[in-house]
């Protein structure tokens, strides 16, 4: 895992860095200086101070490194995105706009690289069953209220408290096989892949002032978009998109971990479709994934996202609907390659796989606690479904707690 350094530079906007020596630079306030004004008196001018200091930071980690990383999670969104705005399934439009302004919001809330990606069930879904835009529409409502209400109410944290750490690392290590799987159905045989981006008749893309429409599902729609793709996305979001992403961001940045929590993701992820969904965007949510994959790529702070924040809004509001075509004709092979990193880097997660309460670390805790990985992962990605592997996964765990404290002798592994 790469290393980074946080500088903290107190009561003064001049840096100096070493060449080559990459450092995330904060401004933090010193409580020894006197500022001349009381917060509750003067608190304009304390949002004001604040918005410098956090201004003088992003500026200051803006490299190639975070440009880079911003682009580690387009080898899962770019294809899901494609296939169903092509279809007429999503709004282009809507989907960059609001992708966007998602991106902006998470990198100034939750101050890492938080990535903002298409709920891969739901698009499974969607493709396979041929749903309109108003029950993809649907199913990203109802997985949003459901996920808003687990994290308003902090209930989610119920599901995180019950669930062995080697259960979550089979979740990240099953999802990070079935980006490595979808990576190698990509890939295909090219003698120069751009050849086909240019030699495409599609027409080019045309600039002209984009807004978002509003999508109002009817019921029929959203009984159909519920049932079919709400109920499967559900774990999958609450387990790799919350727990799992709450903990591979405790590991990453550490220094965070009081800005993601599980509430707070939850909600974040409520809101993103409650909203967006209404206007036809394509049903967002965070991922241990689309983190790893960022963080792969050289995204260290929140400024990688920022820069595809923008980056989004503008392709969104200037040329719309008007990129579906050329999109389709960028060459899987070179997506499939990103996809392919990203997967290996979620994978890798799973080494740390023993259970923090755990009081033994001896061989036979560890055949356990990587049994309990294995069959997480491999249910998950022989059903593709996170529910499956999270089910088989806490049912071993039952079975193993049980021949552990209940049957005489135990039963070796």
């Amino acid at each position: 895992m790469a290393s980074h350094e946080i500088v903290e530079v107190v009561g003064s906007p001049k840096v100096t860095d070493d060449i080559g020596s990459p450092k995330i630079v904060e401004v933090v306030e010193s409580p020894t200086v006197n500022h001349g004004f009381s917060l509750r008196r003067n608190s304009l001018l304390y949002i004001r101070s604040s918005i410098k200091e956090r201004t003088l930071y992003i500026k200051e980690n803006v490299s190639i490194s975070e440009l880079s990383g911003s682009l580690g999670d387009l080898g899962t969104l770019l294809p899901i995105l494609v296939a169903l705005s092509i279809t007429g399934q999503v709004s282009l439009t809507s989907s960059l706009i609001f992708g966007g302004l998602w991106n902006i919001l998470s990198g100034l809330i939750f101050r890492i690289p938080m990535c903002v990606q298409p709920m891969k069930a739901v698009a499974a879904v969607a493709i396979s069953a041929h749903l309109s835009i108003g029950e993809v529409m649907s199913a990203g409502i109802g997985v949003g209220v459901m996920i808003f209400f687990l994290g308003i109410t902090r209930t989610i944290k119920f599901i995180e408290k019950w669930t062995p750490v080697p259960i979550i690392r089979g979740i990240q290590l099953g999802a990070g096989l079935t980006l490595i799987i979808k990576a190698a159905s990509l890939v295909q045989i090219n003698v120069i892949a751009l050849i086909k981006v240019f030699s495409s008749n599609s027409k080019l893309p045309s600039i002209s002032l984009n807004h978002p429409e509003t999508v109002v599902p009817t019921l029929e729609e959203f009984k159909t978009g519920f049932l079919n793709a709400s109920l499967g996305q559900l774990p999958l979001t609450a387990l790799n998109s919350v727990i799992a992403l709450a903990a591979l961001a405790d590991d990453l940045f550490p220094e965070r971990s009081s800005l993601n929590t599980v509430e707070r993701i939850s909600i974040s992820i409520g809101l993103m479709n409650v909203v967006g969904c209404f206007f036809g965007s394509i049903p967002y949510c965070h991922g241990s994934g689309g983190l790893a994959g960022q963080y792969r790529f050289g995204a260290r702070s929140e400024v990688s996202i920022l820069i595809l924040g923008f980056f989004k809004l503008i392709l969104g509001i200037l040329f719309g609907n008007t990129l579906t075509k050329l999109l389709g004709s960028f060459p899987n092979s070179i997506l499939g390659v990103m996809l392919f990193v990203s997967g290996a880097e979620l994978s890798s997660a799973a080494r740390s796989f023993m259970n923090t309460f755990d009081k033994r670390d001896d061989d036979e805790a560890r055949k356990k606690n990587f049994l309990l990985v294995i069959v997480t992962a491999g249910l998950l990605v022989g059903f593709q479904n996170d529910g499956i592997g999270y089910v088989g996964g806490m049912l071993v765990s039952l079975l193993l707690y049980i021949t552990r404290f209940l049957i005489p002798g135990n039963i070796s592994i």
